[in-house]
């Protein structure tokens, strides 16, 4: 039994968009991770000092983009909320509004008709 048999019958239960938003989410750390390690073990003695700073600065800004992409998928849920949140406030104002035009209307009629018996 291959590995790829085994990765098929132990994914079998579950749903290809859970998945897929697993692969999604951890994708790219494991990518980067590997490919740190690659270039850890790539790294040539001879390489000068620039060379190693740089290679340590692409990995700090790496990690720093991954923690930007955390933050934009927890800004855009946020958003989300605020919507549906500003949704239900504009439900709410616009029945206050048809409210006010309907007591508006009830005082004009009853004016109309104090000053009509009056």
């Amino acid at each position: 039994m291959g590995i790829p048999a085994f990765i098929a019958t132990a994914l079998k239960g579950i749903a290809w968009g859970k998945v897929a938003g697993l692969a999604m989410e951890y994708g790219p750390v494991l990518y980067r991770s590997v490919l740190e390690r690659m270039r850890r073990d790539e790294r040539a003695p001879e390489e000068s000092e620039e060379e190693v700073a740089l290679h340590e600065r692409i990995a700090r800004l790496e990690k720093l983009l991954v923690e930007q992409e955390a933050v934009i998928r927890e800004q855009a849920a946020r958003n989300g909320q605020l919507e549906g949140a500003c949704l239900k406030l504009e439900g709410r104002v616009n029945r206050c509004r048809i409210a006010c035009g309907v007591l508006a209307g009830t005082s004009i009629l009853l004016a109309v008709m104090l000053l009509r018996n009056g």
